[in-house]
């Protein structure tokens, strides 16, 4: 969770890429925030950003603290892209 913390006081692409989505992102009826979050977080551009800040971190590829940070990160930008982070 510290890297989460650190890297979203860093990482200032959020902000803007979820100001331009504010107020657009409408989840269909029946999705919950939540299974929203976990198929933007499946998706190969959220994976692939958290596989790139996992590495840029330290952490080698097929650890288990890697594959842990890659699901925490995917998560958090699943998050903040639909504003509820």
């Amino acid at each position: 969770m510290k890297l989460l913390k650190e890297l979203s006081q860093r990482v200032r692409l959020f902000p803007r890429l979820r100001a331009r989505l504010q107020g657009q992102v409408e989840l269909p009826p029946g999705v919950t925030p939540e299974e929203a979050v976990e198929v933007i977080a499946r998706t190969p551009w959220a994976r692939g950003w958290a596989e790139g800040i996992a590495k840029l971190a330290g952490y080698k590829p097929g650890t288990p603290e890697y594959e842990e940070t890659v699901d925490r990160l995917s998560h958090f930008v699943a998050k903040r892209l639909l504003g509820l982070a």
